[in-house]
C-alpha cells in the first residue's frame, strides 16, 4: 500500500474558476515523485524532504516548527 497525495494548486488561480488547474500527484513508496498534469516535477534532495514533510503533516506548519524539526540542534538565531 502506498502513500498517494492529490492536491489542486488553486492559489494562482482567479476565485471564479475554483476546482480548474493543475492537478499534482506526489509519491512517497518507493522514492520521491512529484507529477504536475502528470509531467515529473525534479526537486534537489532538500526540497523533497520538506515537501514530503509538509504534505504528511495534514495542516500548515510554522517556519519555526520546520526548522526545529529537520535542525533540531541549530539555534533559532541561526
Amino acid at each position: 500500500m502506498g502513500v498517494h497525495v492529490e492536491f489542486r494548486d488553486e492559489a494562482r488561480l482567479p476565485r471564479k474558476s475554483p476546482g480548474v488547474g493543475p492537478t499534482f500527484h506526489l509519491g512517497l513508496i518507493g522514492g520521491f515523485s512529484l507529477r504536475r498534469d502528470g509531467e515529473l516535477i525534479h526537486l534537489p534532495i532538500s526540497a523533497q524532504r520538506l515537501v514530503a514533510f509538509l504534505a504528511l503533516n495534514k495542516r500548515a506548519a510554522m517556519r519555526s516548527h520546520v526548522a526545529g524539526t529537520f535542525w533540531p540542534d541549530v539555534s533559532e538565531d541561526r
